[in-house]
């Protein structure tokens, strides 16, 4: 009996160091999975942090991008008002410009127009001769003188 115990107690042992190898390894697969995932918690938060940050970043682009289009904005508003200034002043040039033009051919028929009232003021007279003809043209007829033409008023 002596042996058979010693032999029982021999497989216990072994049985007690199998049950104790196996407890060591399911302890080192708990310490590398406690591992993993202590691991893939940072990993998760980095990703929210930089997630966040990227939120940030494009809020802070939108804005950015904003104040460019409102500022390109009012570039333009200021660009269209000069425009609009400018082709009112050159609409006064122009007006200008053709005004004096008119003026030049104004003070040219009222010179006609006297040169043709002495004219024929001086024919009444007997000095000379305005004869207008079916074209619209006078001459003057001046004794003494060639006929000189000029437009009719």
């Amino acid at each position: 009996d002596a042996a058979e115990r010693v032999k029982l107690l021999g497989w216990l042992r072994r049985i007690l160091d199998a049950r104790e190898q196996e407890r060591q390894s399911w302890q080192m697969q708990l310490r590398g999975l406690a591992a993993q995932l202590a691991e893939a918690q940072a990993a998760a938060e980095r990703t929210g942090q930089q997630q966040e940050r990227l939120i940030v970043d494009l809020k802070l682009m939108h804005e950015h991008q904003r104040s460019i289009w409102e500022l390109e904005r009012r570039r333009l508003e200021i660009t269209i008002e000069g425009l609009e200034r400018a082709r009112r002043k050159t609409l006064l040039v122009r007006a200008a410009r053709l005004a004096r033009p008119a003026l030049a051919v104004g003070l040219l028929l009222a010179s006609l127009t006297a040169v043709a009232l002495s004219a024929d003021s001086a024919a009444v007279g007997g000095r000379a001769r305005l004869h207008i003809d079916d074209t619209g043209r006078a001459t003057i007829i001046v004794l003494g003188s060639e006929p000189a033409s000029f437009p009719s008023p």
